[in-house]
């Protein structure tokens, strides 16, 4: 089999999967534009007192404060330490199954 039929051929066996990406991505458009169209955005709240800081530096003061916030709540931490832990599985399993399959 020549290269040019083996390309149509594996284009024809991923039209499914287009043809599914474009009417989620239809999907998603449509029912933006009522929230794109009525929902305005919130006033920016002012800038915190006391001399002024580069972006890179508050937001990383906001990560540490989220984290000492957390302390208060173990339940979240639990809850977050097991979506890392399911998450990484699940990578493991889908990495597994492409070196599988390629072999």
């Amino acid at each position: 089999m020549d290269r040019e039929a083996r390309r149509v051929r594996s284009a024809e066996g991923t039209l499914p999967a287009r043809l599914a990406f474009l009417s989620v991505a239809v999907w998603w458009f449509a029912f933006s534009i009522p929230l794109f169209r009525r929902v305005t955005d919130p006033p920016p709240r002012g800038a915190p007192p006391g001399p002024r800081r580069s972006t890179f530096a508050a937001a990383f003061s906001q990560i540490a404060a989220t984290y000492r916030e957390l302390r208060r709540y173990p339940q979240a931490f639990l809850m977050l330490v097991a979506f890392l832990l399911f998450n990484d599985g699940i990578g493991t399993v889908s990495a597994s199954a492409r070196s599988t399959r390629t072999r």
